[in-house]
């Protein structure tokens, strides 16, 4: 048994004269170990397989991959924040 990375990516088309958004969509969809989370209409939510996102990211011309970065929720609990002393 092959263990392969999955990772999450948002393709975003940076330029008018790249690639259009269902010609890339198109060429996600024939990409094996590769699938289309979200769409928006200059960004993609792209999951699967490492070797494979980077391969159909260097065919989709005027297209960058930023890795999507999970941020922890912060909390809304109000804290003290000069506690009394124990004197």
């Amino acid at each position: 048994m092959e263990f392969t990375s999955q990772k999450q990516v948002i393709l975003r088309r940076m330029d008018d004269s790249a690639v259009s958004v269902p010609e890339a969509v198109k060429q996600l969809n024939r990409t094996r170990g590769v699938a289309i989370l979200d769409q928006q209409p200059s960004n993609l939510l792209v999951e699967g397989e490492s070797t494979a996102i980077d391969r159909v990211t260097q065919n989709l011309q005027g297209w960058t991959a930023f890795p999507r970065k999970k941020l922890p929720i912060p909390t809304t609990r109000p804290r003290v924040l000069n506690p009394p002393s124990d004197e």
